[in-house]
């Protein structure tokens, strides 16, 4: 008995033939143009979506890198750390702890001078404590003045997580004032800020009014928005840092609520036009030319109706 083989017969459809897509084939590809329409328009829809999809993912990842830097920029940079009165022949260190209106509690030193000499409230910039200052405590202590030295909240020894650029800070600012007018009635009170410690002691000038006779602010930022563009364009590579920048400002609301109000520059028509102020900005900073050159511009937007001095080197 012969045994049967079977054979598979192929069959073919009149105008069609057979082909395999990426996207689930086998189909039966018509000849017709209407056909073969339908199929291109299934296809251009699928990457179609997956070109969203890919848009999704990368925008999100976007969107959490740029919080998580902001974030992280609006935090202590380090962890509080104990500062113990420096051993310094020129001047005797009283440790003080001063309390603010909104319960942060602010690490300071003072030297007292002789005499009616003014007292002088020293604050350091962004990522500093107290120690930063006294290199100028002790030249004004030679002048007979009464230096306060203070650790900004989220810095040094002094209370607080949150860094908002020298806004909150402000209350940190009234505290010192507050305690100068305590220990020494009647003297004379200027401010001297450095960097972010200038931004905070002009957020402070409307609540301190004629109660401070004077302030020397040492490089201020001009507004928030406008000093996180400069660090972004300093940091990195053209587009890049424009698209940093972007993410920073999307996000912001978030870690920065107050971000609208972080302008220095509007905040020092507070200051009544009477109490002088002296602004300086060093012409040997070591910044890239561009941004030495916008320096210059910010002191102009802030001495628009003021005096300023440029001392060559500081």
């Amino acid at each position: 008995m012969r045994s049967q083989e079977t054979s598979s017969v192929p069959v073919s459809f009149p105008g069609a033939h057979r082909a395999c897509d990426l996207f689930g084939g086998p189909w039966i590809l018509d000849e017709s143009p209407v056909v073969a329409g339908h199929l291109m328009q299934h296809i251009t829809w699928k990457w179609f979506k997956l070109g969203l999809l890919a848009l999704g993912v990368l925008l999100t990842l976007w969107l959490l890198a740029s919080l998580a830097v902001a974030y992280r920029l609006t935090r202590r940079s380090q962890p509080r750390f104990p500062e113990p009165v420096p051993a310094a022949d020129w001047g005797k260190f009283e440790p003080h702890r001063l309390k603010t209106i909104d319960g942060q509690e602010i690490g300071a030193w003072l030297v007292v001078g002789s005499g009616d000499a003014p007292s002088v409230l020293l604050i350091h910039g962004i990522g500093a404590s107290r120690s930063a200052c006294l290199s100028r405590a002790k030249m004004l202590a030679a002048q007979g003045c009464s230096v306060l030295m203070i650790s900004l909240r989220a810095h040094g020894d002094s209370t607080g997580d949150f860094n908002d650029m020298g806004y909150s800070a402000r209350h940190d600012i009234v505290a010192a004032a507050e305690f100068l007018e305590r220990r020494r009635p009647g003297k004379p009170i200027i401010v001297h800020g450095l960097s972010m410690g200038g931004a905070a002691a002009v957020f402070a000038s409307g609540e301190l009014a004629h109660r401070v006779q004077g302030y020397i602010l040492e490089s201020p930022y001009r507004n928030l928005k406008v000093a996180v563009r400069h660090r972004t364009e300093n940091a990195l590579p053209p587009l890049l840092d424009r698209i940093a920048y972007l993410g920073l400002l999307v996000v912001s609301p978030l870690v920065l609520p107050d971000l609208e109000k972080t302008s220095p520059v509007e905040a020092i028509g507070a200051i009544p036009p009477e109490v002088p102020v002296l602004i300086l900005a060093g012409g040997e900073d070591p910044l890239p030319d561009q941004m030495r050159h916008r320096r210059s511009l910010i002191v102009s937007d802030y001495t628009a109706g003021w005096s300023s001095s440029s001392m060559p080197g500081t």
